[in-house]
């Protein structure tokens, strides 16, 4: 059993509750499992490891899927506190992009967001965005007008959570930026964004200028494939 992995599916589970209004404050969310607040809030920064204990009570009270905090079988949710949500994919179009991280806080803004769904169970159990690819630094794998849909990383686990070379959508004040990243955050405190591109070379972004990072889960394309060719 790997415990530093069940206190990132911890973290992840908490940041969920948190952004749909489950849990109001770390304090609230201790007063609630009986807990210290300096405790839980060590093991959501991942300096102290989740005990048994904790994971059973927040199973217990949120319906949290013991599964998927043990194994990280989905769903992080039991059916009957599950989102329940039809259309859980927020559609962040180019036009919307440019003002997206000055809007973060803006319940306004959320709620104005196109929503849809797909069907299958991949999506189902958490909120997601989907974001509309713009120019060709990513290319050939994600060109113009493409779609990625995205799930959030816990902000307070950045640090462990991305993995080097996995394709983000990264939010800053000023802007939105598909890239895969090389996890710099421990030891020059920053990440470094890498474009398929060639054309485009690498950057440096200071993780203070990090708002969000959405992981890529899937991608629509609209292109056409070329068929495969008969032998002759």
């Amino acid at each position: 059993m790997n415990i530093d992995r069940i206190s990132k599916r911890f973290a992840e589970v908490v940041q969920l509750l948190d952004s749909k209004g489950v849990v109001k404050s770390i304090s609230q969310l201790a007063d609630t499992l009986d807990t210290h607040k300096q405790s839980l809030s060590e093991i959501l920064k991942g300096k102290r490891n989740l005990t048994m204990e904790l994971a059973s009570k927040i199973c217990d009270i949120y319906n949290v899927n013991p599964a998927y905090l043990l194994l990280g079988t989905h769903p992080k949710f039991n059916s009957q506190t599950s989102s329940g949500k039809k259309n859980n994919i927020s559609y962040v179009p180019v036009k919307v992009q440019a003002g997206y991280g000055e809007q973060l806080d803006n319940p306004i803004f959320e709620a104005d967001l196109e929503k849809f769904s797909l069907p299958g169970t991949h999506h189902q159990d958490d909120d997601y965005r989907c974001f509309e690819v713009e120019g060709d630094s990513m290319f050939p794998a994600y060109q113009n007008g493409d779609k990625v849909i995205c799930s959030s990383l816990p902000t307070i686990y950045l640090s462990q959570a991305i993995r080097d070379y996995m394709v983000y959508v990264i939010v800053t004040e000023n802007s939105l930026l598909l890239k895969r990243i090389v996890n710099r955050i421990k030891t020059d405190q920053c990440l470094e964004l890498i474009s398929d591109n060639d054309l485009f070379a690498p950057k440096l972004l200071p993780i203070q200028d990090v708002l969000e990072v959405w992981k890529v889960e899937s991608l629509i394309t609209s292109r056409n494939f070329p068929h495969r060719k008969e032998a002759s």
